[in-house]
């Protein structure tokens, strides 16, 4: 199964981005972090600082496997059980291959989505911990959560474009 090589250096340089931005904020940020926030910004849950740090490094990690895995796992599984648009082409033995490496590509880049995702929210909970009372910014949260609701439809809309049975008997895709 072939795996997009884009998807696979931007996954690597978010976790780059990723690791850099706790080795830079963790010596600056509080020993009790605020990590839930509610209306207005304000927060309303707090963490032990290792805690936080520990359960955000595991849970990238376990994103970027899983997402990197779920493709292989998949590609195992009989076809009666894999759910693709135009399944009839797609799975004949010809064509699985690239079936799952489609599949394989547009999750590598909603791992993308999901570390960028964590890069910005990390961000803004570091700047919200940096001030006395700490609070988040809303507006940039939302434009955040916006762009990765909008990344993950375009992502989804690709997949299934991707899909389509192309025009003509026999052409290759």
């Amino acid at each position: 199964m072939k795996s997009s090589p884009a998807a696979g250096w931007v996954l690597a340089i978010l976790a780059g981005l990723l690791i850099l931005q706790a080795v830079h904020y963790y010596p600056l940020m509080p020993d009790k972090m605020a990590t839930h926030f509610g209306s207005g910004g304000k927060a309303n849950g707090w963490m032990a600082k290792d805690d936080f740090f520990l359960m955000l490094g595991g849970l990238c990690c376990f994103i970027a496997a899983l997402f990197a895995l779920l493709p292989r796992l998949i590609a195992k599984l009989p076809d009666s059980v894999i759910n693709i648009p135009n399944k009839p082409y797609w799975m004949t033995p010809e064509r699985r291959g690239q079936a799952m490496a489609i599949l394989g590509r547009s999750m590598l880049w909603m791992a993308d989505l999901v570390l960028a995702l964590f890069l910005g929210m990390g961000y803004l909970t570091y700047r919200a911990n940096r001030m006395p009372e700490p609070a988040l910014d809303e507006r940039l949260a939302f434009l955040l959560m916006g762009g990765f609701v909008a990344g993950m439809l375009a992502t989804v809309v690709l997949l299934i474009l991707a899909y389509r049975v192309p025009k003509g008997p026999g052409l290759p895709r």
